[in-house]
């Protein structure tokens, strides 16, 4: 109609995109608590299947391996769906390569605060090499 902001929405087309909005966040959120679910009852299953045949004990006389494997397993396997869910519902939204981009940024900003930190020590002794070594 008359009344168009800068996106080319109108008044009249607010309902239809609040409504598709609204059914994409709540598909994300159901995808997320599946996902939650799943991955609970995935790493409970499979922590009881490995107890059951007693992995930690078999590698441990064969291999001489103190780790505890099967809570290891279970535990990657829960985190593994956790995060496959969180994308999965995130994709839903459409918001993935923003929230993919945030923590790439984030923890190249970690690495190189580290890279700072444990170059902060040595950098002054490397100088002080370069130095005593051209007298």
């Amino acid at each position: 109609m008359i009344y168009q902001s800068v996106f080319g929405i109108t008044l009249d087309n607010i309902p239809n995109i609040l409504g598709s909005f609204s059914v994409k966040i709540v598909t994300a959120i159901l995808i997320f608590l599946s996902g939650f679910i799943i991955g609970k009852l995935a790493g409970k299953v499979l922590y009881k299947i490995l107890n059951e045949i007693e992995l930690n004990n078999t590698l441990k006389n064969t291999l001489n391996i103190r780790i505890n494997v099967d809570a290891l397993l279970s535990s990657l396997v829960t985190y593994s769906i956790y995060l496959i869910s969180i994308i999965m519902a995130l994709q839903q939204i459409g918001i993935t390569k923003i929230i993919f981009y945030l923590l790439a940024g984030f923890f190249s900003v970690i690495i190189l605060i580290s890279l700072f930190l444990a170059l902060m020590d040595s950098l002054p002794n490397i100088l002080a090499g370069f130095y005593l070594f051209r007298k």
